[in-house]
């Protein structure tokens, strides 16, 4: 029995270990490319590696042609075109993972399909997939692992995310890195009050997660990208778990990120716990800030702004000044097409992302557009507006006092009103909504304590408008009793409405009631003229 208890804790080891051990850019670069519209990969035919189209059951062909993809993808060498010379036994863990995943971990569904996969999975002619490796692999994720497993592949998703800009080069994304850290941070706290301090091996995986991610701060190559001395720092568990008890011992009760967490160890799964939660990630502010910095070619500027100010351009001769100018212009021009409702907040979005990407590109190309790129914001104007600019060029849309700060408020501030009608749905949107402030709240109460100590400081300095300042948290931070506002809600429902009885449906009721009463008599009068007649005969 010792014996069986030893190797279940080292298979269950494995189970985690994995994650650290992947080729994270590569994998996930891969699963990107799997899980994009396009049908492309890297087959020149049908893909080797699975022959589905000989199963016997064919509703998994969709799946099966998606994990051809994914596994040509994992074996192609980007930028050289040379395949990697085989698959590790990480990858193959993580493609019984992935599998575990897109069946949303059915263990009959698994039984089905790993049958048909033993039967007619294909080693390729290259030698990078190996069916024997890979059924060795293959088996059902208890639920219990498969929901860490998860949080882990979240971590190392963003992880990832950050990683893969080191190879970006002078176009690389400071913003997303700075959100892709913020993720990071979110999710790993999530996973400790999971855990919840014990001494497992799912917390032996996260804390080699923390070594990895921490390693990011000190990245020769990612400096250039974004400062990553202010990447967030994860904390140690003991301040994760002090939090958590602080906010169980206040109170707090169901709005509090400690109850959000634990609900889940006493009966309901881990997924419940993103039920109550806003992903930042999927708002506006942030979907708008991530694409500011897909590229644009040198060559389409003269396209995206007029001959006048190509013409004024003429002295930039840095190529990457000039990709960077068509930025601007394309940037600029999305808010025309596609953002133009909250247009004043996206020129702040353009000018701070603008300005951070001057100060990285004048130490690489040694050259200052500043001045030129006033061509290009006086150059897009609004259509049908009497020559009115989209976007006033600013050099400080914000308090210079703490630039970024001010833009995360200001991100926080429109995410807030954007979804404050939803709040008013029901009462999950209202406990999303309660779960996003209070975060919000408890983050820029940390960040205003360490940066601004009066009287050097002023607190009133940090402010977009009346509403979004943190010289008022009450203000700027407003919570919804979810619990009266939907309970207020239910008491007020209307009763029923009882119909009332029309004269002619009465006198209907009154007449049957008296013929029913007329036929009861006549029964009574029958039953008793019986029962004489039965004594008679009997004498």
């Amino acid at each position: 029995m010792i014996k069986y208890e030893i190797i279940l804790h080292y298979i269950k080891r494995l189970y985690f270990e994995f994650f650290s051990k992947l080729e994270h850019e590569k994998v996930y670069k891969a699963l990107k490319k799997t899980n994009a519209d396009s049908t492309d990969s890297y087959c020149t035919d049908e893909c080797p590696y699975i022959g589905f189209s000989n199963f016997t059951i064919r509703k998994y062909d969709n799946l099966c042609e998606k994990l051809n993809k994914l596994i040509s993808y994992l074996c192609f060498k980007e930028g050289r075109g040379v395949l990697f010379p085989m698959l590790n036994t990480n990858d193959y863990e993580y493609l019984n993972y992935w599998l575990n995943v897109e069946l949303e971990n059915n263990k009959d569904k698994f039984s089905e399909i790993k049958k048909e996969l033993i039967q007619h999975m294909k080693n390729d002619a290259n030698s990078c997939f190996n069916k024997d490796m890979f059924k060795e692999k293959l088996h059902h994720i208890e639920k219990s692992d498969f929901e860490y497993m998860n949080m882990l592949d979240n971590l190392y998703k963003d992880y990832a995310e950050i990683s893969i800009m080191r190879h970006m080069g002078s176009s690389g994304q400071g913003r997303p890195c700075y959100m892709y850290s913020e993720k990071c941070y979110d999710n790993y706290e999530l996973a400790i009050m999971k855990n919840r301090g014990m001494d497992t091996d799912f917390n032996k995986a996260l804390q080699k997660f923390k070594e990895t991610y921490a390693s990011l701060r000190d990245d020769g190559i990612l400096v250039y990208i974004c400062d990553t001395t202010e990447l967030k720092k994860l904390r140690s568990d003991a301040e994760i778990l002090a939090t958590v008890t602080k906010e169980l011992s206040e109170g707090k009760g169901k709005n509090s990120v400690a109850t959000q967490i634990l609900v889940p160890t006493i009966g309901l799964t881990s997924s419940f716990i993103f039920l109550y939660m806003i992903d930042s990630i999927k708002q506006i502010p942030n979907i708008f800030s991530s694409r500011l910095d897909e590229p644009e070619k040198a060559s389409n500027l003269n396209k995206l702004i007029t001959s006048i100010a190509s013409s004024s351009l003429s002295f930039v001769q840095h190529e990457e000044n000039i990709k960077l100018l068509a930025q601007l212009a394309r940037n600029i021009k999305l808010i025309v097409s596609e953002y133009p409702e909250n247009y004043v907040k996206r020129c702040r979005d353009i000018n701070y992302w603008f300005n951070e990407k001057i100060k990285t590109y004048k130490v690489i190309t040694k050259e200052d557009i500043y001045s030129d790129s006033t061509a290009v914001f006086n150059d897009i104007l609004w259509p049908k507006s009497n020559k009115k600019i989209v976007c006033v060029q600013n050099e400080k849309p914000y308090s210079p006092n703490n630039a970024k700060l001010m833009k995360e408020l200001d991100d926080y501030c429109e995410i807030r009103d954007n979804n404050g009608c939803n709040a008013l749905k029901n009462k999950n949107e209202c406990l999303k909504y309660n779960s996003y402030i209070s975060g919000k709240k408890k983050y820029f109460s940390s960040q205003i304590k360490n940066i601004c100590s009066p009287p050097n400081c002023n607190e009133k300095d940090y402010k977009i408008d009346a509403n979004c300042t943190l010289n008022d948290f009450d203000l700027t931070f407003p919570e919804i009793n979810c619990e009266v506002l939907y309970k207020k809600e239910l008491l007020q429902e209307p009763a029923p409405a009882t119909k009332e009885r029309s004269p002619l449906e009465i006198g209907f009721f009154i007449i049957v009631s008296f013929i029913l009463f007329y036929l009861f008599i006549l029964f009574l009068e029958k039953v008793n003229e019986n029962i004489e007649n039965n004594i008679d005969i009997s004498m």
